[in-house]
């Protein structure tokens, strides 16, 4: 599993935000931020969507960058993974040039998260029929039935 938390006692998170964040002892902050990444990628986030929303939903507006240094990943699979969030509606873009990206508080981020799977859901029971009627539609695999050569050994006693 590709940990949000360094393993150290020490959370260190990228060097601007020292000044802003107080240092978390991972034997008591960390586990419970652990327990919510999980819980968000077992409502559907994948676990970068979880780290990047985590990470926007504490700290603040951010820009791509910053959000990329500080959780240890690449600027453009932040970016993708932005885009992702805005397009499930639980972090918006700012006017403002160079972007800052801000998450949807916890609470109706995970209400927009529920709406979406019941959506989700509701669309894939509407559709039900109509995937039932093609796979009816197949024409059934009819092979002649091809014979088999078999054999059989017979041990004895001579």
């Amino acid at each position: 599993m590709n940990s949000f938390f360094k393993d150290s006692s020490i959370i260190k998170v990228g060097e601007g935000l020292q000044d802003r964040l107080r240092l978390l002892d991972s034997s008591t902050e960390a586990p419970t931020l652990e327990k919510i990444n999980d819980e968000l990628i077992n409502f559907g986030l994948t676990s970068r969507e979880a780290k990047v929303y985590i990470h926007l939903a504490r700290f603040g507006p951010q820009k791509a960058n910053k959000i990329a240094e500080d959780i240890h990943t690449h600027r453009t699979e932040t970016y993708h993974t932005l885009t992702s969030l805005q397009n499930k509606g639980i972090v918006t873009a700012t006017l403002e040039r160079p972007i800052s990206f801000v998450a949807l508080p916890f609470e109706k981020a995970i209400e927009k998260i529920i709406a979406l799977e019941k959506e989700r859901v509701s669309l894939t029971e509407k559709k039900s029929p109509h995937i039932f009627e093609i796979w009816n539609s197949i024409p059934p695999n009819i092979e002649k039935e091809i014979p088999i050569m078999q054999f059989q050994i017979f041990e004895g006693i001579d």
